[in-house]
């Protein structure tokens, strides 16, 4: 149960963090279209991601979820987590 809602709060810092560099983003007039998930974690550091070198049905798809807009899925993530794991009375 606080597993999900920690999880769900980092997601949502993160996605506040996003939306700051959107912003500067914006401001610098830099932006050809919205920072993706791929580039969260590439820039994190953490996970180094391969990149076009393998293929397969598991690449495609985790290819095609990494692509999508970081801000709109952390902010799913992030509200949908901590609802789902409230406390209950």
């Amino acid at each position: 149960m606080i597993i999900g809602r920690l999880i769900g709060y980092i997601s949502l810092c993160l996605m506040f963090m996003v939306m700051g560099a959107e912003g500067l983003r914006l401001l610098e007039g830099n932006s050809e279209g919205w920072i993706s998930l791929f580039d969260v974690v590439q820039i994190s550091g953490i996970v180094h991601l391969e990149s076009e070198t393998s293929s397969g049905a598991w690449h495609d798809l985790l290819n095609s979820l990494l692509r999508l807009p970081a801000i709109f899925t952390l902010l799913f993530f992030g509200l949908l987590f901590p609802f789902m794991f409230r406390k209950t009375f």
